[in-house]
């Protein structure tokens, strides 16, 4: 008896349940699907930009600069923002890190002082979400400035200044002491101070040569 025409037309091999033929198609068509899903090609894949709708982020360091300045930021083409130096404490093998807020935040940094500060990142600017400083700090340097001086109730202070050790070189931390514990320091000495910091100076806890 003769076949429909249409048969051979579609194929000339008889019908199986076997799929073990159709292995290899499938695996190159699971390839395929894979290379443009990491294209871009699927529209429905979620992207994450960085810096906008991120968790806060946070950096803990000396604040050793602080100047306002205009930016391109999300907010606007010369927006005000805030740009702060920070430079970690102990064990300081990291470079400053310098960030830019958003906004005249100024007044909430107190420079010479060791904070940790949380931050939203956007672009161009972070937003400012808190600021703690810490109680007790260590920084190591070498002696640079010895002072003896008063502060603005008339109690005797010292202040030091230190010239930051490698990867920090070329930055100086000026520190203020309660009291007279200027004999405590060398100048041009290499030291590890440890301190409490206070409201109007910090309370001398230990000076170690390096």
């Amino acid at each position: 008896m003769r076949q429909p025409a249409g048969i051979y037309f579609l194929s000339r091999r008889p019908l199986s349940c076997d799929r073990s033929e159709e292995s290899p198609m499938k695996a190159l068509l699971v390839v395929f699907l894979i290379g443009l899903l990491g294209c871009g090609v699927n529209p429905h894949r979620s992207t994450t930009i960085s810096g906008i709708n991120t968790a806060p982020s946070s950096v803990s360091g000396f604040v050793n600069a602080i100047r306002l300045a205009t930016s391109p930021t999300s907010l606007g083409t010369n927006s005000l923002v805030t740009v702060v130096t920070f430079i970690p404490q102990l064990p300081q093998n990291t470079p400053p890190a310098t960030l830019t807020f958003c906004g005249n935040v100024a007044s909430q940094f107190l420079p010479n002082t060791f904070a940790t500060v949380q931050f939203t990142p956007a672009l161009g600017c972070s937003t400012l979400v808190s600021l703690v400083p810490a109680s007790f700090v260590s920084i190591s340097g070498t002696v640079s400035i010895v002072q003896l001086t008063n502060s603005l109730n008339n109690s005797p202070i010292t202040k030091v200044t230190f010239l930051l050790l490698a990867l920090q070189s070329g930055f100086s931390e000026t520190l203020v002491f309660c009291g007279n514990v200027a004999g405590q320091f060398v100048v041009n000495g290499r030291m590890t101070v440890s301190f409490t910091q206070g409201q109007a100076c910090s309370d001398l806890v230990s000076v170690l040569p390096v």
